[in-house]
């Protein structure tokens, strides 16, 4: 690059300094010289090679150097090597931009000789007083005397109003809009911003009409539209969790089942909340999207189920009730719960007279009668070839608990009457843990049979010593 000699001849007559900005965003680099361009003379790089070529001829001139991290990964630590002694005559400065996420580049940039950083998102009045206070830091000696003493530019002393877009700044921020309208359309993906100080959210246009909400919507947290989307609650959860964020992690993740053109459908929601540069740090604001993973979901709950639940009934299966009672036991301190096993007498009858088929169907039946009579925080397996186990809490009355599903269950199926027998065991009282429950309830079921069936035992210290129904073939998983 020719020196132009602009620069010096803006720096003899209006005293303004040359900086050199090394970002490879146009639009940062835009931004900047809109930022900086009425106090400073800006010269722009797009790589660490120009930056370094452009130094080669203008260096004496290069009053600051203002890098961003990102340079850092191709071969911006040749700009630092280049810049710190004994490499050159005088020391010259180098502010760094940084996001707040690469801290280990960071140090290392520090050990190599960076004055400075400042970090995202920027304030205009901080980055201008960073820049003026650093000069006046690193000026010459002979300078220093004419000016008198160093005086540091708070932002309380400085002129604080940015200045207004150019037309190429406007060009590239609208080309950036397009550009992730594109993409949010392209990727379906629901993009948004929400600002506390305004307490507005600000919904991508393909995000708010494809969740069929405003584009702008003010106090989010109380808004109709987003509730029936969201789900109140989910939202005072994710609310909850920002509050939980600090700066040195402000990374949200989290999947919602939210209900489009009212119909339910996953999404996982990806955000970062946003920090001011005050001291302490406050939230300014939240930047995120919403990525559909409906079908992956459903697939991944499907699989889950399969391996989770009996093909033939869709009861729980042995392993999956297995490691079910122990987690819930483990956080019962304090209550009941009764573990229930059954088994359909004279069941051989119904597959030898009227083929396996039907068999299957009065199955089939008992589970959907099982899950019809007990509650959605119970637990119903399928534990043999007929053999059903059922764990549930109680408070008061078990007796008439039992009783009401012994007689849901007991009922004809298509000319073939339906009996069972039935046997009980309670925790804590009976057993401390999930094989010992079950080897109790159990011996009450072989208690049961032996009394003629169609009866319902619950364990007592008598049948310690009986044989059993199911202990024997515990180990031959029906799935």
């Amino acid at each position: 690059m020719e020196k132009s000699g602009k620069e010096k001849l803006l720096k003899e007559i209006f005293g303004r300094r040359l900086l050199l900005l090394v970002n490879d965003s146009e639009l940062d680099r835009s931004i900047f010289r809109d930022l900086l361009g009425q106090e400073f003379e800006v010269e722009e790089a797009s790589s660490c090679r120009e930056a370094l070529s452009f130094l080669e001829g203008l260096e004496q001139e290069v009053a600051l150097v203002i890098l961003e991290i990102r340079m850092l990964k191709a071969d911006g630590f040749r700009i630092l090597e280049r810049l710190r002694p004994p490499s050159r005559e005088r020391t010259l400065p180098v502010l760094l931009l940084w996001d707040g996420t690469d801290v280990s580049a960071l140090n290392q940039a520090y050990q190599m000789g960076v004055t400075d950083s400042v970090r995202r998102p920027f304030e205009g009045c901080v980055v201008r007083n960073r820049i003026e206070n650093i000069l006046a830091l690193c000026e010459t000696a002979p300078e220093r005397r004419a000016k008198g003493p160093v005086r540091f530019l708070l932002p309380s002393r400085r002129k604080t109003e940015v200045s207004a877009a150019s037309d190429r700044t406007l060009r590239l921020l609208e080309h950036e809009r397009e550009k992730n309208r594109f993409f949010s359309a392209l990727s379906r993906e629901v993009q948004f911003e929400y600002i506390i100080a305004q307490d507005k959210a600000i919904f991508s246009e393909w995000g708010a009409e494809h969740l069929g909400i405003p584009k702008v919507i003010f106090h989010p947290l109380h808004s109709r539209e987003l509730h029936k989307v969201l789900g109140r609650k989910n939202m005072l959860e994710f609310s909850r969790e920002v509050s939980s964020t600090h700066p040195g992690e402000p990374y949200l993740e989290q999947k919602y089942l939210l209900s489009i053109d009212g119909r339910p459908r996953w999404y996982k929601m990806i955000a970062q909340v946003l920090w001011g540069l005050e001291e302490p740090p406050a939230r300014t604001g939240i930047i995120g999207k919403f990525v559909d993973i409906h079908e992956d979901e459903v697939k991944m709950n499907s699989l889950e189920n399969m391996a989770s639940h009996d093909a033939l009934t869709g009861l729980l299966n042995p392993r999956a009730v297995r490691e079910k009672i122990p987690a819930v036991l483990e956080q019962g301190q304090g209550k009941t719960y009764a573990l229930v096993l059954f088994d359909l007498d004279d069941f051989k009858i119904a597959n030898d007279r009227f083929g396996h088929l039907f068999g299957d169907q009065v199955l089939q039946n008992t589970a959907k009668k099982l899950s019809a009579s007990i509650r959605s925080s119970d637990l119903a397996a399928r534990v043999g070839g007929d053999e059903f186990l059922v764990f549930m809490e109680y408070t008061r009355n078990i007796q008439a608990q039992i009783r009401r599903i012994f007689q849901a269950l007991t009922q004809d199926f298509q000319g073939f009457s339906v009996s069972l027998s039935m046997g009980v065991a309670l925790w804590p009282e009976n057993g401390k843990n999930y094989n010992e429950l079950f080897h109790c309830a159990d011996q009450a079921l072989y208690a049961s049979k032996n009394q003629g069936k169609g009866t319902v035992s619950f364990y007592d210290a008598s049948m310690r010593s009986t044989l059993s129904v199911l202990s024997p073939i515990e180990s031959q998983d029906p799935n």
